[in-house]
């Protein structure tokens, strides 16, 4: 699909975080970016799109909108599902012939929320005809190699989403930069 920047910002209304995310912009020339916990008000969001150079806005109003997608021109976005866990569009792409599909997720740390999503990924995964790509933050990983703790990981979740991701068709495309990329003290050292 080009080129999607995927960040979790936590907050996108500082003065850092805008110049990261110009920054990172500037870098990888994405045509969509995806912004994750932008902890900011519906009332500021075409102004922040505005001020990263992107003129055209989706986000999942739901849940306070904590999952925001922002995109250039020639690229075309149409929503065929938003939840308060994602967001999922068919996407015109002027350099490739079919309609690409692209869902962004949010998740719940939940584990009993998280089965609604597995749901809708599922019904997504049905429904779909060409490609797909999903992308964002799954709270979750599929194998103990993605993270590194003291703690044990919850192998009963991490089974549920490689269950996901098996029967959904999705593989893992991977990742460029830091092999662990988020950090929380959880009684011991835990990287994802």
């Amino acid at each position: 699909m080009d080129k999607i920047l995927i960040w979790n910002a936590q907050g996108i209304d500082n003065a850092r975080t805008i110049r990261t995310t110009k920054w990172l912009i500037k870098k990888f020339n994405p045509l969509i970016i995806t912004i994750l916990e932008p902890m900011i008000g519906n009332d500021k969001r075409v102004k922040t799109g505005l001020t990263l150079g992107f003129h055209c806005f989706v986000s999942n109003i739901v849940d306070g909108g904590k999952i925001w997608v922002v995109h250039k021109n020639p690229v075309f976005l149409s929503v065929t599902l938003s939840t308060n866990q994602l967001n999922s569009f068919a996407a015109s792409v002027p350099k490739f012939q079919h309609l690409i599909h692209l869902t962004v997720v949010y998740d719940s740390c939940d584990r009993i929320q998280r089965r609604q999503l597995w749901h809708f990924m599922g019904t997504i995964s049905a429904a779909i005809q060409g490609p797909w790509a999903s992308c964002g933050d799954f709270n979750t990983t599929a194998t103990t190699n993605e993270r590194r703790s003291r703690c044990l990981p919850e192998r009963g979740g991490m089974r549920e989403f490689s269950d996901v991701i098996n029967s959904a068709g999705l593989m893992d495309a991977g990742f460029s930069g830091n092999r662990f990329t988020w950090s929380i003290n959880h009684g011991g050292q835990t990287r994802v």
